[in-house]
């Protein structure tokens, strides 16, 4: 499958070059991405609708277009870093050498990532998948997921609220709705989605379903609502132009959770007022 790359956007260069400066941090060996990651840990954002790995957008800034069908691998083995000096284009037999021979391979990890040991009592085996899930980290991750159910709310402020407290406790998502968007399954190796990172759109979503992907008639108004407060709305009023629309605040340079947060609460509580 082809991946995005810079140049398919228009002014990529340089708009990428500012998002890697300002999203950025810079050690005296790594410099790693602190925004939006994939369940996997590489970097990852939105241009113009495109979603960029960040490792992929950095090498061709710095260093020049990806030959076709080449990945971008990690000398340093840090799936975040976007330090080009750490970075060269490989074959997939390259890209999966590197990972066995770093233990990263089927059955080459001894603990989860939270440090729980893969022992015979610990761990369970789904039989639909090749996969190992800690069974401490499932247990842990079904209580917060069980206390972090609530009635939903019934009114467009009741979700904008709600919504609100999503992002308050969970924080701001940019690039997409929310952390590894094609994973709808909750998963017990990761943390339920209602407990993950979000955009506006999901947030609102999740506060009216409890699923950041599942749309709603409520969900769908509370959407329109938050749209048409931002610089009187786009162009097209259909959905999918209201959540672009309130995609692209959400996603602007230095936006930041306390932003989302204020946003959604003023609304709630005076919507007479645009933001």
């Amino acid at each position: 499958m082809k991946s995005n790359s810079i140049f398919d956007v228009l002014d990529g260069r340089q708009r990428a070059l500012a998002l890697l400066n300002e999203r950025t941090d810079r050690t005296e060996t790594c410099w790693l991405w602190t925004r939006g990651r994939t369940a996997d840990g590489y970097g990852k954002f939105k241009l113009s609708g495109s979603y960029l790995y960040a490792h992929r957008a950095s090498y061709e800034v710095h260093v020049g277009p990806i030959p076709e069908g080449l990945f971008i691998l990690h000398s340093c083995d840090t799936p975040a870093c976007v330090n080009p000096a750490h970075l060269r284009p490989g074959t997939q037999k390259e890209n999966m050498h590197d990972r066995d021979s770093r233990g990263r391979g089927p059955g080459g990890r001894t603990h989860c990532p939270k440090g729980h040991q893969y022992d015979e009592v610990n761990t369970y085996r789904p039989s639909n998948r090749n996969a190992r899930v800690c069974r401490a980290c499932r247990r842990e991750f079904t209580r917060r997921w069980r206390e972090k159910q609530q009635p939903r709310p019934s009114t467009v402020s009741a979700v904008l609220l709600a919504a609100a407290r999503i992002i308050q406790a969970n924080g701001l998502w940019q690039g997409d709705h929310v952390v590894d968007p094609c994973d709808r399954e909750i998963s017990p190796v990761e943390v339920p989605h209602a407990m993950r990172p979000m955009s506006i759109v999901a947030a609102l979503k999740c506060a009216s379903t409890g699923d950041p992907h599942r749309s709603s008639q409520l969900g769908d108004m509370a959407i329109g609502f938050v749209a048409l407060s931002i610089d009187g709305g786009p162009e097209y009023g259909d959905v999918f132009s209201l959540e672009a629309h309130v995609d692209e605040w959400n996603d602007a340079i230095g936006r930041s959770t306390d932003d989302a947060v204020a946003l959604l609460e003023m609304l709630a509580t005076a919507p007479e007022r645009a933001a």
